[in-house]
């Protein structure tokens, strides 16, 4: 080859059919070749070295037959949109489809009436832009994020992603799961921390921005959670339709604090209360305050009717956290709480943390059975979020986890919000040995159903209730 002159290529016994064109990889020329009697003739332009030169056929080319705009929104097609017109100060971000979208906003719209600076994302706008064009290509959400974290003045407060996930080995071969996942989960077991691991930080497995998601499918799934979250701000504002009593009957129950206990034989129950009596003395304590009622298993019986009925009722009575600690599977645990669709404590909605196995596998295809963590968040009372593994549980990591999560909860983090308590958890475990893979596997496995600003009932200052029983009285009843 002389690369500083023409060269004129001939090729026998080739027909147009087999070759339709001549690439030059080097100078990068698409050079139209001619035939006559099945030979190829092509004149190749001079270039500045030795080149590769390609020979292709029609049918081994991709031909676009239609366009797309990169935004679905109407006054942005054909456009980026720039997500630096929306840089403010800790802002909380929505992920969602377009199939959602209308909902989302109006779940935005309740969270700026609480103060937060709002930005709302669709996924086919970041497929695009931070996604490299892959549709349900997760690496488009962690870059999204990243690019946050760099060029915002603070760093986002929190990642809420609104819409079902599916597990990326259910939808590469499956058409049907594909179309249903609508904003991607990431990793396998799937795992949202993975979106902001190590995007600052010393330790690069740990995340930097505190992650939900609500596993939506459909618009009713968003509007209920965003319902349930309203009058859950009501029963902390006191602005519900208890507000003009402010008494043991109405507030109380923000104290109160549900653990269950399972195990499969004497000495695994043993150990799984004994997990649970460390969290109840430091959630009893300063500054939380909270009363702990302790429902454990004790033999392979299942519950009777009247205990089923007791749990029934105290759920339904309201209750700020409901931990726990047993063998569990995606669909439900080893101790039996009934359906949370038949529970009736409206605005009275608890935190649920599940230390088990796969219970927080909110990422299962819809032709499977949902999870526990979707069935209790998804229907209209029940929790207002729920943290759970996606995978595999080890006892005492969990145990660990649960023990940091309950500090973070009671006082290190009281008055925050629960995903910066989540943040906190792994932060201070990791610290222990951030090489040790359970550390990081129980940690990073333990996701968030539900919106990460959420507080879990805490007040700022104490609040007394003086009965009419004379609990607080004078001695000498008189005083002159």
């Amino acid at each position: 080859d002389n690369a500083s002159s023409q060269n004129y290529l001939l090729l026998n016994n080739v027909t147009a059919s087999a070759i339709s064109a001549v690439y030059d990889l080097t100078d990068y020329y698409r050079i139209q070749p001619v035939f006559s009697s099945n030979t190829l003739k092509a004149l190749v332009p001079a270039g500045s070295a030795e080149r590769k030169i390609v020979f292709s056929a029609d049918e081994n080319i991709h031909f676009i037959t239609t366009l797309t705009p990169v935004s679905s929104q109407n006054a942005l097609l054909g456009k980026f949109y720039d997500f630096l017109n929306e840089n403010a100060d800790s802002v909380f971000v929505i992920i969602t489809h377009p199939k959602l979208w209308s909902e989302a906003l109006q779940y935005a719209a309740l969270k700026q009436t609480k103060g937060f600076n709002v930005l709302v994302a669709d996924i086919n706008e970041l497929y695009n832009q931070f996604g490299y064009g892959i549709p349900k290509h997760p690496q488009s959400i962690r870059n999204f994020c990243k690019f946050l974290y760099y060029n915002f003045n603070t760093s986002p407060g929190y990642i809420f992603i609104i819409g079902k996930s599916i597990e990326l080995t259910d939808i590469r071969f499956n058409s049907a799961n594909y179309s249903m996942c609508l904003v991607p989960t990431i990793g396998y077991p799937s795992i949202d921390n993975f979106f902001t691991s190590g995007i600052s930080g010393t330790i690069d497995w740990v995340p930097s921005i505190p992650v939900g998601r609500l596993a939506a499918n459909t618009s009713t799934d968003v509007l209920n959670y965003k319902n349930k979250v309203q009058r859950y701000y009501q029963e902390q504002e006191n602005t519900g339709p208890s507000a003009s009593v402010q008494n043991v009957e109405n507030k109380l129950w923000m104290k109160k604090v549900l653990h269950f206990g399972g195990g499969a034989g004497a000495t695994q129950q043993d150990d799984f209360k004994s997990y649970l009596e460390v969290y109840e003395q430091i959630i009893e304590d300063t500054l939380y305050g909270g009363h702990v009622t302790g429902i454990y298993k004790n033999s392979s019986q299942v519950i009777d009717v009247q205990q089923a009925e007791n749990i029934k009722e105290l759920i339904n009575s309201g209750s700020s956290i409901m931990t726990f600690f047993g063998h569990s599977s995606a669909q439900g645990f080893d101790l039996s709480v009934d359906d949370p669709a038949n529970y009736q404590n409206d605005g009275r909605y608890p935190l649920v943390i599940a230390n088990g196995c796969y219970s927080g596998n909110i990422h299962l295809p819809l032709s499977t059975s949902s999870s526990v963590s979707e069935q209790f968040v998804l229907a209209p009372n029940a929790a207002i979020a729920f943290l759970a593994s996606s995978a595999v549980g080890y006892a005492t990591p969990l145990h660990n986890y649960t023990t940091y999560l309950y500090q973070n909860i009671a006082y290190k983090n009281y008055q925050g919000a629960i995903g910066k308590s989540i943040l906190n958890t792994i932060n201070q475990y990791a610290g222990l040995n951030p090489n040790n893979y359970l550390i990081k596997a129980t940690t990073l496995e333990m996701t968030l159903h539900g919106d990460p600003s959420l507080k879990i009932n805490p007040h700022s200052l104490p609040d007394y209730d003086i009965e009419r029983d004379f609990s607080v009285y004078f001695t000498p009843e008189y005083i002159s």
